[in-house]
């Protein structure tokens, strides 16, 4: 039997992305939001049963329906649901799977979603069961240069 097809975008994930951590934007933070939700846009194109959300986070069951991540450590009072209204006992979802939530909801994708942790992307993947999206969130580089 061979694997689901899989699609996968990459974004980075600043909590400026998020319009109520970064008040007016610059034309860079406008671009730079319109290339994550294009190539989000694409992702979803591809019709994927499932998408998972794959940023640094611990290991373990995959956030869903119910969980929850908030921004105050941003210094803003905002919470954002990883997938459908928080739930009672949902869990703190991290900044990666908090802002891959925040684009997936400006695309306005509803269909499934579970964030996994690096180390769960494989088990998650051969659990799928039909063409899978990952939305890859991480840091880019540390070097602030035009190369970088």
């Amino acid at each position: 039997m061979s694997p689901p097809p899989v699609t996968v975008a990459f974004c980075p994930q600043p909590p400026l992305l998020l319009p109520a951590v970064s008040g007016a934007p610059g034309a860079a933070l406008t671009g730079l939001r319109a290339a994550a939700c294009a190539a989000v846009s694409v992702l979803l194109a591809a019709s994927p049963s499932v998408v998972l959300v794959v940023g640094d986070g611990p290991d373990g069951p995959p956030y869903g329906p119910g969980d929850t991540g908030d921004l105050r450590g941003f210094g803003v009072d905002l919470e954002v649901p990883f997938a459908g209204p928080a739930a009672p006992g949902g869990r703190r979802v991290p900044l990666p799977h908090l802002v891959g939530a925040w684009l997936l909801d400006q695309v306005g994708h509803t269909g499934a979603r579970l964030g996994v942790g690096p180390g769960d992307l494989a088990a998650a993947l051969a659990g799928a069961p039909g063409p899978v999206g990952v939305l890859a969130m991480g840091d880019g580089s540390a070097r602030r240069t035009e190369k970088a």
